[in-house]
């Protein structure tokens, strides 16, 4: 017993040294006692030690250097809900007993959702938020077993979103939802699938916390829950984060439909400026002339429509002719590209690649020089009834300026007057280098997809797809410069990818003598009926460097050489006038029946039909086309060297380099871009096709 109790005396005398040692700390006040994350805050009370810590909940608190045993100046943690929350000090292992505190607005730049309210304040518009999600490291944060895309409805619905909570921006509806509320917003949104536009259909998806959300697909338009998203592809690795929908009780939100103006030639006079905005679309009915002096500037997004043309051919084809002295500034963007399109061409259209020639085309007219048959000035554009005056073009000012166009997508065309006669995509007649034509999509073209005649524009980042005739047709004395073009041919009916004359006649002064650079063409594939991919013919005398051809059933290359006569092959082995044809640095890939460049090469062949017995037929010679490819790393692949090929709306056209080629050209002419790679795209890099092309937009391009 004696042994017992000095053994109890001994350990309470040791218990009552511990807490005599490390005293419980002990809160007498908080002030303030409420306030918003961030706020900050002094706590007064007993045994807070030298180096106290402070929780709100389970979030630690920062304590300002300074504390003492009895005062502690802290600031209200991060990532917390408004709302009462339980505050303590904890010192020597010992914690208080707990102050309430009261939160009053969340937000802050900790945690996730902070983390995505500081990503939103930084951003400008919707198109940039998956980027910033992702650098902001937010992706690992919300779902660690793999990535997703973050995509939004229009901004019609966020405007709508904001109205609805009575708030300015989008940090504030991150704080008016608070962490528990985006958590659950952001858990309602995670799908486990990956989809793609042309993958969905109407489908209901339930979600990891057993929310609902419905995707349907209404022509190439997406819709989640009824509000549209931004683009077709929703693709995602692990899921998909919607922002906006049902979730939070919104309403679908619907763009109106916007105002149709009607357009027809007598409302364009000449020397007037006329703007034309997005917030309308404009139909256009038959042939309209924006005449000398005239300005049309039209805002990016816009839409013109032109009316359908009810016969083969006749007056009433639709068409917009930018004349001589005319201007036409068309800037779009790749976020709101500019639109000229058939009448049937609407959110639920069927129209396929080969529904073209719903109505002409777009005509930019100029002064620059250009030759036909002698005459260098008041040359009737192809196209047009050769009565119409207004539809004529050149001169002698190189460095004419017709205007500007940019973004810009013209769809279904290729009609005129007359069978052989036809409008393009895009026709340019005499047009200068003061023009600027940079990203440009034509897309279904009954005819050529754009034709060059004379003039001195540049073009670049000209995408031609399904054209039926050929892709880039060029004459009568172009000589400008062509940088980064891409064909792709349909197998429903087509010619060469280029087709590049040199004057009318073949010994006229003027001729043909463009720079062809970083071409990617690709062909209707194997088994269907192509002559050739590329012909150069009536004294062409340009260049074509640092190109991929790929995919043709046969020849590859025909230089044009007739006995006794002026032409494209005399033009490669002489020059004139410091022009001559040469073809440097190209890949040619997949060709039915070649098996090295020299196999690419057709010889011309020319048939005598005069009706009598001296019929004959001449054949030229084509070693020095051979010699010219050899020479200059022309290069040929029986396996593909793009990514992928595809002519169906199935996410499968990829026409960047599978890998790095052979070398390119040395050196680029003045004017040009130096890059270090063959075709028309980057590998490796975005194609600059994406997103608002026509391609990209009805889902053949793999994104």
């Amino acid at each position: 017993m004696l042994m017992l109790g000095l053994m109890s005396t001994i350990f309470l005398a040791c218990k009552e040294e511990d807490e005599g040692g490390n005293p419980t700390p002990a809160i007498t006040s908080v002030t303030p006692n409420s306030g918003a994350v961030g706020t900050q805050v002094v706590i007064a009370g007993t045994n807070f030690g030298t180096s106290p810590t402070v929780s709100f909940g389970n979030t630690s608190a920062t304590v300002a250097s300074g504390a003492t045993a009895t005062s502690i100046t802290t600031t209200v943690p991060t990532g917390l809900a408004a709302g009462a929350v339980n505050m303590t000090v904890t010192a020597g292992g010992q914690t208080s007993a707990a102050s309430t505190f009261t939160v009053t607005a969340a937000g802050g730049t900790g945690g996730v959702v902070g983390a995505i309210g500081d990503t939103l304040g930084k951003i400008e518009n919707l198109t940039t938020l998956a980027a910033a999600v992702d650098a902001a490291g937010i992706k690992a944060a919300l779902n660690a077993k793999g990535p997703f895309t973050i995509f939004a409805p229009n901004n019609a619905a966020f405007t709508a979103l904001l109205e609805a909570l009575e708030l300015n921006d989008l940090p504030a509806v991150v704080n008016a939802l608070t962490q528990e509320g985006v958590a659950q917003l952001l858990q309602a949104h995670v799908i486990p699938d990956s989809l793609g536009a042309a993958e969905l259909t109407a489908k209901d998806y339930t979600t990891i916390n057993d929310s609902t959300i419905t995707i349907t697909k209404e022509g190439n338009n997406v819709f989640v829950n009824g509000a549209q998203v931004m683009t077709a592809d929703i693709k995602a690795g692990n899921g998909v984060i919607h922002i906006i929908d049902s979730v939070i009780n919104l309403p679908p939100v619907t763009e109106p439909a916007p105002t149709m103006v009607a357009i027809t030639d007598a409302d364009l006079v000449a020397g007037q400026t006329y703007n034309w905005t997005a917030d309308n679309e404009y139909l256009l009915t038959g042939l309209v002339y924006l005449e000398e002096g005239g300005v049309l500037n039209i805002e990016a997004g816009t839409t013109i429509r032109f009316e359908e043309d009810t016969a083969s051919f006749g007056d009433n084809t639709s068409a917009l002719i930018i004349t001589k002295g005319a201007k036409i500034n068309a800037t779009g963007t790749a976020e709101s590209p500019i639109v000229f399109t058939a009448e049937a061409d609407t959110v639920n259209s069927t129209l396929l690649p080969s529904d073209n020639g719903k109505w002409g085309g777009l005509v930019i007219l100029g002064n620059a020089p250009a030759s036909l048959k002698g005459a260098t000035t008041n040359i009737q554009i192809e196209g047009i009834p050769s009565t119409e005056t207004r539809a004529r073009y050149g001169g002698n000012v190189a460095e004419d300026n017709s205007g500007t166009l940019k973004y810009v997508s013209i769809r279904y065309t290729g009609i005129g007057f007359a069978p052989g006669d036809e409008l393009q995509g895009l026709t340019l007649g005499g047009v200068g280098s003061g023009t600027t034509l940079d990203y440009i999509d034509i897309y279904s073209s009954g005819d050529d997809g754009i034709e060059i005649f004379g003039g001195t524009v540049n073009i670049s980042h000209i995408s031609v797809a399904f054209a039926t005739d050929d892709s880039f047709d060029f004459d009568l004395g172009w000589r400008g410069t062509a940088q980064f073009l891409f064909a792709l041919q349909g197998a429903f009916g087509q010619d060469h990818a280029g087709e590049w004359d040199g004057a009318d006649p073949d010994d006229a002064p003027l001729f043909s003598a463009p720079l062809i650079y970083n071409a990617t063409f690709v062909g209707p594939g194997q088994g269907v009926d192509q002559p050739i991919a590329v012909i150069m013919r009536d004294a062409f005398a340009g260049k074509f460097a640092n190109s991929i051809i790929q995919d043709y059933p046969g020849i590859g290359i025909e230089v044009e050489d007739i006995n006794g006569e002026i032409d494209s092959y005399a033009r490669l082995v002489m020059p004139v006038d410091g022009f001559q044809v040469e073809i440097l640095n190209n890949t040619w890939a997949q060709f039915g029946g070649a098996t090295d460049v020299a196999s690419l090469v057709r010889p011309t062949i020319v048939k005598d039909n005069a009706d009598t017995p001296e019929d004959e037929t001449f054949q030229g010679v084509g070693t020095e086309v051979v010699n010219e490819l050899q020479a200059n790393d022309n290069v040929y692949s029986a396996a593909s060297v793009l990514t992928s090929v595809s002519r169906d709306a199935n996410g499968g056209l990829d026409p960047r380099p599978a890998a790095q080629m052979a070398a390119v050209t040395a050196s680029f002419p003045p004017g040009l871009q130096s890059v270090t790679y063959r075709g028309a795209f980057e590998p490796g890099q975005p194609t600059w096709i994406a997103g608002w092309s026509t391609l990209a937009q009805f889902g053949f391009l793999a994104q």
